[in-house]
């Protein structure tokens, strides 16, 4: 869907630096059911906003899938959007939440505006300036089935109809050839 950079905050640098692993694993999906709405503009392009200020706004806490140090050292989340929700809202902003206790804000960044419909999945790219080893893993789950997986399954689903389109045209021949079946 797309590519966005996002500033932590000041909580949220201190959450980065010790307990990313276990106590940064959701996003929040921010927005209303309006196009424009200048208090949540205001709020998630501001790094200072805090989880009790967002959360009238935020409609979807979701899992994060993975969080990887891309090639230049840059902390990369990957936010995965559900195929078949429809949440009838605009999103407006995307924040990272810290889940122990009570609930922060580790980082947040305005998105297109975009509505979520279902039968359209999609995935938000999220970069945090917050520098490590490139290719280095922090986390990654999967509950759901991934691109790779599924379009080896396509692949394999394909292979399984053509080999049986032929088995079937070879059988079908062999039956006109006997006469127990005509072709017409």
């Amino acid at each position: 869907m797309a590519s966005i950079t996002a500033q932590p905050t000041q909580e949220g640098i201190n959450i980065l630096n010790s307990d990313l692993k276990n106590g940064v694993n959701k996003f929040a999906l921010i927005g209303t059911t309006s196009f424009t709405n200048t208090n949540i503009d205001n709020l998630v392009g501001n790094a200072n906003s805090n989880y009790t200020d967002l959360q009238p706004y935020i409609f979807a806490e979701l899992e994060i899938e993975s969080a990887i140090y891309d090639e230049n050292g840059v902390l990369t989340f990957h936010l995965a959007l559900p195929y078949d929700v429809d949440y009838g809202k605009y999103i407006f902003g995307v924040a990272l939440i810290y889940d122990k206790g009570a609930k922060k804000i580790v980082s947040i960044a305005k998105t297109p505006k975009v509505a979520k419909i279902a039968g359209v999945g999609g995935s938000f790219t999220y970069k945090v300036a917050v520098l490590g080893s490139a290719g280095e893993i922090v986390f990654k789950t999967h509950d759901f089935v991934t691109t790779s997986e599924l379009e080896y399954s396509i692949d394999f689903q394909n292979l399984s109809i053509i080999a049986n389109a032929k088995a079937i045209t070879e059988l079908t021949n062999k039956l006109i050839e006997r006469g127990v079946i005509t072709n017409g």
